[in-house]
């Protein structure tokens, strides 16, 4: 996100998570449940988004 690594740990490898951006945090949750709150090293940078289909 934003060019910046958010590591969670292989538990959570090939799982989906849902990444929260706040203004000072990334939030990573899984089914609901935060994993990880991870601070924003620069809150100044717009945030882009690419996805991609995923069928």
């Amino acid at each position: 996100m934003a060019g910046q690594r958010l590591k969670v740990g292989p538990s959570y490898a090939s799982r989906d998570v849902t990444i929260v951006i706040e203004d000072h945090l990334f939030r990573v949750l899984h089914n609901n449940i935060e994993i990880g709150a991870f601070t924003r090293e620069n809150p100044d940078k717009p945030i882009h988004f690419k996805t991609k289909p995923t069928w």
